[in-house]
């Protein structure tokens, strides 16, 4: 057994360095319903796509304030919390009112700020924009989330490994992982795994066979220092 409550995550790509920390993210399901109708006369029908392009363009504003005014945290890149529509599906038909439009929505915080605070922001102007097309309906429902994780005022265990595998500690990342959760069940944590990001979630991504063979020597090397 591994004493000390210590805990790795492989399979994160990282360049095989050790990262401390890593943001929180929030994904949020915003739709907006009526009666469909046919086009030649939309005084039949709500155009529910309107409302939700109303929607989008505020996330853009949000997404723009957290840019320029933070808060900021220097130790990520970027190095400020971000908000993005990633989703964004409606209508059947070019002659069809639409009847319903969805927008996926994601938010990544800083340690230092709420997910729920930056959502916020977007949430409370949802009734507000689907007022201003009479006969739409608009709700929400959050899909997942994860918390960040914050850097610890211990650097022991990022130090031991980092000597270990001979790669520097990096201090923070901008996604996320499992290991915010393990964090706040009192686990120290960090994160390190083969491959790079940049060549993460596209077509053809791929981790080295070299990469692979060095986080399971450092693995192991850990595993029989603690259990020795």
């Amino acid at each position: 057994t591994i004493s000390s409550g210590l805990c790795f995550f492989w399979g994160i790509p990282a360049s095989s360095k050790w990262l401390k920390s890593h943001t929180s993210g929030r994904t949020t399901f915003q739709g907006a319903d009526q009666q469909p109708g046919h086009s030649s006369d939309p005084s039949q029908g709500a155009n529910a796509i309107y409302p939700a392009a109303r929607l989008a363009l505020l996330v853009d504003q949000v997404s723009e304030s957290l840019r320029t005014e933070g808060p900021f945290d220097t130790d990520f890149a970027p190095p400020y919390s971000t908000m993005q529509v990633g989703v964004i599906t409606g209508g059947a038909a070019v002659n069809i009112i639409p009847e319903l439009a969805r927008l996926l929505i994601e938010t990544r915080t800083i340690p230092s700020e709420f997910p729920e605070a930056v959502m916020k922001r977007v949430l409370s102007a949802l009734e507000d924009v689907a007022y201003l097309t009479p006969g739409v309906e608009a709700n929400w429902r959050e899909l997942a989330r994860y918390p960040a994780l914050a850097p610890s005022h211990d650097r022991s265990l990022a130090e031991r490994l980092a000597k270990a595998s001979g790669r520097q500690v990096v201090a923070a990342v901008s996604y996320g992982t499992e290991a915010g959760l393990f964090a706040e069940a009192g686990i120290p944590s960090v994160i390190c795994g083969p491959g790079n990001i940049g060549r993460a979630h596209r077509a053809n991504e791929y981790v080295l066979q070299k990469e692979l063979n060095e986080c399971r020597d450092v693995l192991m090397q850990i595993i029989n220092e603690r259990c020795a």
